[in-house]
């Protein structure tokens, strides 16, 4: 049992340190990531679908959910002036995310074990969501820089605006797909510990 609780921890380690790695190389993407736990207490295993609908303090359209990825992209630049043309000059865009997500309080062995089992699966759902915040931080980043100069400074503003919301809506777009196709996280295991 000890040695399968260390394989569930590495397992974890490597996902959490894979996201770091990730986060860590966006070059002049700020991110800024907090994590809320809210706990699930059960003295045993058959508890824990009732204690998480119990417990769950997310609710979107009178759904309950169990963890949750927001995100919102923020963005800025100095506009540089050089022989008459504006142009963008260091950009900075932020990743602003937030992630809650349950936290067991039991000492019931069995219980812990099934929540490992399961909670692997919704961590790693949940840093894909985060990473998809990176991805499009970065996007965005990358997109302010090779805008063309204008002549004009609101015209530059009125390009980097258009820009910025096509990319951000395009990213949402995305989320709401993939939460689609993952049927929110159901054919990633997120929701496995209501299987038995």
């Amino acid at each position: 049992c000890n040695n399968k609780r260390a394989e569930t921890m590495i397992i974890k380690l490597a996902v959490i340190l894979s996201v770091l790695i990730s986060i860590g190389v966006a070059a002049k993407t700020e991110i800024k990531h907090n994590t809320k736990y809210y706990s699930v207490e059960v003295a045993e295993a058959s508890e824990l679908r009732s204690a998480l609908q119990q417990s769950t303090p997310i609710i979107r359209s009178g759904n309950k959910f169990y963890a949750q990825t927001r995100y919102a992209i923020n963005w800025t630049y100095n506009a540089n002036v050089k022989n008459g043309f504006c142009k963008v000059g260091k950009p900075k865009v932020t990743a602003v995310i937030h992630t809650t997500l349950p936290k067991l309080e039991s000492q019931n062995a069995a219980a812990i074990e099934k929540w490992e089992a399961w909670y692997t699966n919704l961590q790693a759902y949940q840093n894909k969501r985060q990473q998809h915040a990176v991805d499009t931080a970065q996007r965005l980043d990358k997109k302010l820089k090779k805008l063309k100069r204008q002549r004009h400074c609101d015209q530059l503003f009125k390009n980097a605006t258009v820009v910025a919301d096509e990319i951000i809506e395009d990213s949402l777009a995305e989320a709401v797909d993939y939460d689609e196709k993952t049927r929110y996280g159901y054919t990633e295991g997120a929701w496995s510990i209501f299987e038995n």
